[in-house]
């Protein structure tokens, strides 16, 4: 896998990338014993989330002119607007689970470590893990800060 990418996402990417969220979302259900018809994903809102991370690519690339974008860098910001756009909504039966609150950060995580860095999420330091999530739910953070935590994600899987 190459460690510099293009921010070029067309057609076939971003159905690829759209079945594979799909499927990290079904394994987290799977793995959190959540029942899947309780769990929806709004593909417009995906599609969004994909196209405007391409955008902040571009818009990373015009800064820094001559240099291509790390994976980490692509993964830091995909995370970001995956969790911002909220692709996910979840039924009532999982409105008090505090974890499925939390599934659009936690499925963003997941994709961006799986999609992108080529590592599976789950062997992330819990704490780490748990940490990120907050952050991303409760905290400012920016895409390139999170490029920065999967550069050492990435050093250390």
């Amino acid at each position: 896998m190459p460690n510099r990418y293009s921010c070029e996402i067309d057609d076939e990417i971003l159905l690829m990338w759209s079945e594979q969220f799909v499927l990290i979302v079904l394994e987290i259900a799977k793995y959190k014993k959540w029942p899947t018809e309780k769990i929806f994903l709004s593909r417009k809102a995906l599609a969004g989330a994909f196209l405007d991370a391409s955008k902040d690519c571009d818009m990373i690339q015009l800064r820094r002119p001559g240099e291509t974008i790390t994976r980490a860098q692509l993964a830091g910001i995909i995370t970001f607007r995956l969790a911002r756009y909220a692709p996910i909504a979840i039924g009532k039966k999982l409105n008090e689970d505090q974890h499925a609150l939390n599934i659009n950060v936690y499925a963003a995580i997941a994709f961006a470590c799986k999609a992108v860095l080529g590592i599976d999420a789950s062997y992330l330091p819990p704490s780490a893990s748990s940490d990120l999530v907050h952050f991303l739910s409760r905290r400012h953070v920016n895409q390139e800060t999170l490029g920065l935590v999967f550069e050492m994600v990435s050093h250390y899987a």
